[in-house]
């Protein structure tokens, strides 16, 4: 019997150009279990929840001849989708932050569908680790958070909170592109950008990949000192990590006065009525991190200026465009897209709201809810921050070369928290 297949949109179809050896353009997240969970019933709960999403019974054909079309297989094999393995001892954070690291770089097979999910027993000394990877082909950072909550027992939430939704009332980015002036300047903005500064930041990627990620920090307190100054918690958030870069670019001696820094920072583009679509459907805005400003203070104010600046821009939108515009391109004009980016900006940084409410996977509660992001663009740093159960944290994926020492980023951004949090409360 004849399989069905479908033709992979262009967003879709950027990410399977985009990869390249050691570099697979893969979204990684991990659910850090408070106990131990089989693989049998773990299996249980992938066939019934997860492979009703249709990308996950699928896999690419025609990937370098011609258009790449999704193709339906007849069977999904979950012995080799699902699998289990024993962390080395002793399995403290170190040894899984090791072991995610490897899996970071590890292409998927591209012969099945562009998905696995590795059981990892023993963290902590009893408890398990869940590690799902899926290609960005199939699904954006936003989607693979809905993906993950779907394997899970919980309260529903609607995790695209209002503040999410940028065009659901003819505002934002996408009612701003419709005038065509708006659109057609923010286009000229990201080509006429200047290059980041030249740190050891940036630079061609090595093999290596490694990770690191924060405590729970309670989300609440942020709030408040935030607010007090005039700013959002996602101001907060990313000053802190603007601060964490200056102090990593002062120990290697590459920070100067008034010196910024860029982040590709995605925008959920999707309408209200495709919210839990899968696929690609973000833009990308770059704000300059004020690295180079001296006082937390001074750099939370320096970014709700930028932050604020950016959020009736229509750079999402062109930057969706230029990504569906690199999918449908030949080789010739692949190359220097993905430099253009590369020369825009030092890292990626995404913010993504997760559930407000403990939940459990195959009845074991969730305690620890991470991801990252591939090194798209030959971008070496990449920082996620993700909100569970009224904490966030941070997520460091780096190149070797780049960031040998993540843990000190991640260290220096609890330190900016404290000091952002303790002057602003302190100056009320």
């Amino acid at each position: 019997m004849r399989r069905s297949s479908e033709a992979l949109s262009a967003a879709d179809t950027a990410w399977l150009k985009l990869e390249q050896p050691g570099n697979p353009m893969i979204v990684v997240g991990l659910l850090g279990l408070d106990g131990t969970l089989p693989l049998a019933r773990l299996r249980d709960v992938v066939r019934a929840r997860f492979l009703r999403f249709p990308p996950f019974r699928r896999a690419v054909i025609a990937r370098d001849a011609g258009a790449a079309r999704w193709q339906d297989e007849s069977a999904v094999d979950l012995e080799w989708h699902v699998v289990e393995e024993a962390l080395a001892a002793p399995a403290s954070d170190e040894a899984l932050q090791a072991r995610v690291a490897q899996l970071l770089g590890a292409h998927l097979d591209p012969a099945r569908p562009l998905w696995r999910m590795h059981l990892l027993h023993g963290w902590r000394g009893g408890d398990t680790a869940l590690v799902v990877r899926i290609h960005h082909a199939c699904a954006d950072g936003t989607a693979l958070l809905r993906v993950l909550l779907a394997l899970t027992e919980g309260a529903p939430e609607d995790l695209h909170r209002p503040h999410r939704r940028l065009d659901a009332h003819g505002h934002g980015p996408l009612a701003a592109v419709r005038s065509g002036a708006h659109g057609a300047g923010a286009f000229a903005r990201l080509l006429l950008l200047p290059p980041d500064p030249p740190t050891s930041l940036r630079g061609a990627l090595g093999n290596g990949r490694c990770v690191a990620w924060s405590r729970p920090l309670p989300l609440e307190p942020l709030r408040q000192a935030a607010h007090a100054s005039g700013a959002t918690l996602n101001d907060l958030l990313v000053a802190a990590v603007a601060g964490a870069l200056r102090h990593e670019l002062q120990v290697r001696g590459e920070c100067f006065a008034g010196m910024s820094l860029r982040a590709l920072v995605p925008v959920d583009l999707r309408p209200p009525s495709e919210l839990d679509a899968l696929g690609n459907h973000f833009g990308l805005v770059l704000p300059d991190l004020p690295v180079g400003t001296a006082g937390p203070r001074d750099r939370l104010a320096a970014t709700h200026a930028r932050m604020d600046a950016l959020k009736a821009s229509a750079e999402p939108v062109v930057a969706f465009r230029l990504l569906r515009a690199l999918g449908a391109a030949t080789p010739r004009v692949e190359a220097p897209a993905v430099r253009l980016v590369h020369e825009k900006a030092t890292l990626s940084l995404t913010n993504v709201a997760g559930p407000r409410a403990r939940r459990t996977l195959a009845g074991v509660p969730i305690d620890t809810v991470l991801y990252w992001i591939p090194a798209a663009g030959g971008i070496g740093v990449g920082c996620s921050l993700i909100s569970y159960a009224g904490a966030i944290r941070l997520a460091i994926g780096a190149d070797a070369q780049r960031l040998p020492v993540p843990a000190r980023l991640v260290a220096d951004f609890e330190r900016e928290l404290g000091r952002l949090a303790g002057r602003v409360q302190n100056s009320r």
